[in-house]
């Protein structure tokens, strides 16, 4: 096997349709071009048209970053309702630019951490009060 056709990673997705069709995501090691530059395959199986495609970039890294990006944007623009391990979503995350500059990438993240505490905050509450109104008292390992 070269080693451009080697698969690094995996993902089984299902449809969430009468249909329950089996999408599967490949992501294949990163290869260092000619011109320097790295490049990062991955083929999406079971939405229609079978797609190939990669990301790419100054180093492997920023080549698999742009690939699982890739990803995401081909997956959501599909249109198609996606489940991973039961949980309705396909857990490719979004990236979060820092080529826009480092004050952009701070005041992105500092709204995703807001975000994040905010539900976390409303999930304990919502926690607590189902356990008062059961007639019980959720301890501390119960609501981490």
């Amino acid at each position: 096997m070269a080693a451009r056709d080697l698969v690094i990673a995996t993902r089984q997705l299902v449809t969430i349709d009468r249909k329950r069709t089996k999408v599967v995501v490949r992501l294949f090691q990163p290869q260092r071009q000619l011109s320097g530059d790295w490049s990062c395959r991955f083929e999406i199986k079971g939405l229609g048209r079978q797609r190939m495609t990669g990301g790419h970039g100054v180093d492997a890294f920023q080549a698999l970053q742009q690939a699982c990006e890739c990803i995401r944007l081909m997956l959501d623009e599909s249109g198609r309702k996606l489940s991973f391990l039961g949980m309705e979503h396909h857990f490719f995350p979004r990236y979060v630019p820092q080529f826009l500059g480092p004050e952009l990438e701070r005041k992105l993240n500092l709204h995703i951490e807001r975000e994040v505490t905010r539900f976390a905050k409303d999930l304990e509450r919502r926690h607590k009060a189902r356990w008062r109104a059961q007639g019980r008292r959720a301890t501390s390992h119960e609501t981490a």
